[in-house]
């Protein structure tokens, strides 16, 4: 292959001034105007100039500087749907029945006064004295996760599963691969013998896979499970009506103390806003995105809010004079939900805007967390005890509800990460949650998959744990 132009160039630029170099050595000697020292000097850089030349005339062709004009890249398209179409196909859902049967596994109330459970998350395990505590194929323990009650299992089941009895579920959280996990299936009879077994001293910590300072085991959450054909629709975590959480009078007090606090800032905004209005003069510019849609902000706030505020503080004032636990009035709740919406209308979007729109979550999240816990570590259940009598129904209610962990089914948490699924069918799932202490950065929560042929006669051990990413 022929040289390209540019290296030519240079490497007879270095041959040329070798050449030079001899001949101003042989007429300097001749003309005695340089040393002979001077000359084997001259001879030295025509050494080492022809060695330069010679090494870039042969330079290696993967390493020569490419100086001819890129050319356009044309993309396969056909390619492309290719591989997009097998990562869409990875998931499995083509061949995977449109419904599946399924036990949604709903947290039973912590103000209950029956905690006695025979299916439950967490905490330690029951099994018989003879039993080995599951190891990993590193030699480590592994995580007990839950136990089910198979005998709660009324309907038909899509796998083949003892009648009665019990199925655990001991995961190795520090593994992805081939023996992540295990599944112990107990015959009632040796459920009859079990006892609560301690876990080994030498059980990892949760904190070593990722999870938030939970120690060796999960907090311990008894399970309640309910059937139903899952269709693989993933249901909103929808924040409810206010007329539907808002049942006494100490709720209502204490869900007004975020528009309070956004009252109480939003004062203080519009002081700093003032002060910067007051330095404009004639020859400002006119007002223009967030200056502009605060002085539209104020300007409501000036115009419609002193005859809400009046009505809302009013409420307010009851709400804290009436025993805590009385029924709210309905009427008097109704009324005030509907100068909060039409006071809200008037205003941008804002905070205060966002706060008077009543939020469970954020009610939740506000008041509950001084009695709740919640450090990434799941909720702190010693902490129950101390909640008020009038805010346990709205926390009863929200761990109560749909969570989105489910045994068996269809759906899937989201994932950023494909995953090969097909022909797996999913055995159980779980949805990252800060009651169960299902945290970790960057993961939406987790399931197991086994192959269907494989499931069906009841063979739960050759399929794989799946971490559902968010990233």
């Amino acid at each position: 292959m022929n040289d390209p132009p540019m290296q030519k160039i240079i490497s007879s630029f270095f041959f040329a001034a070798a050449f030079m170099f001899v001949a101003i050595a042989a007429i300097g000697i001749q003309l005695r105007e340089i040393s002979l020292a001077q000359g084997v000097l001259c001879l030295f850089f025509f050494i080492a100039l022809c060695f330069v030349g010679l090494l870039v005339k042969h330079w290696p062709e993967e390493t020569k500087l490419n100086t001819t004009p890129e050319k356009e890249t044309v993309w396969n398209t056909k390619d492309d749907d290719f591989r997009n179409s097998e990562l869409l196909a990875m998931d499995g859902e083509a061949d995977r029945a449109a419904e599946l049967p399924t036990w949604f596994l709903h947290l039973r109330s912590p103000f209950e006064a029956n905690q006695s459970a025979t299916s439950w998350f967490g905490g330690l395990p029951l099994l018989p004295i003879a039993h080995a505590w599951p190891r990993d194929p590193d030699g480590r323990p592994m995580h007990f996760v839950l136990q089910i009650d198979l005998g709660a299992l009324l309907e038909p089941k899509p796998v083949k599963l003892n009648d009665s009895g019990a199925l655990l579920l001991f995961v190795s959280f520090l593994r992805q691969d081939t023996g992540s996990y295990r599944v112990v299936q107990l015959t009632e009879e040796q459920m009859q013998k079990a006892q609560p077994r301690q876990a080994p001293e030498d059980l990892p910590d949760l904190n070593d896979a990722g999870f938030f300072n939970l120690g060796k085991t999960f907090p311990r959450w008894a399970l309640d499970l309910h059937y139903e054909m899952d269709a693989g629709e993933d249901r909103a975590f929808i924040d409810p009506p206010a007329e539907e959480w808002i049942t006494n009078w100490g709720i209502a007090a204490g869900e007004a103390q975020r528009v309070a606090y956004n009252r109480t800032y939003d004062d203080k905004w519009r002081q700093e806003f003032n002060q910067k209005m007051s330095q404009r003069d004639e020859n400002s510019p006119p007002l223009e995105g967030h200056d502009k849609r605060m002085a539209q902000h104020y300007a409501a706030m000036e115009r419609f809010g002193p005859e809400f505020f009046e009505a809302f503080d009013q409420f307010v004032a009851k709400a804290k004079a009436m025993p805590p636990d009385a029924p709210i009035d309905q009427g008097e709740l109704k009324s005030i939900l509907e100068k909060r919406r039409a006071f809200a209308e008037q205003l941008g979007e804002v905070s205060m805007k966002w706060a008077l729109a009543p939020s469970r979550e954020a009610f939740i999240s506000r008041h509950l967390r001084a009695y709740v816990k919640n450090r990434k570590d799941g909720i702190d259940k010693g902490d129950l005890a101390d909640i008020p009598s009038y805010l346990q129904c709205v926390l009863s209610d929200v761990l109560t509800g749909y969570r989105f962990h489910r045994l068996f089914g269809r759906a899937l948490p989201p994932s950023t990460h494909p995953v090969e699924l097909r022909g797996m069918d999913c055995l159980i799932t779980f949805r990252s949650d800060d009651a169960l202490g299902i945290l970790r950065e960057h993961e939406h929560g987790f399931s197991i998959w086994c192959p269907r042929e494989d499931m069906s006669e009841g063979q739960l051990e050759t399929g794989k744990l799946v971490w559902h990413t968010s990233v």
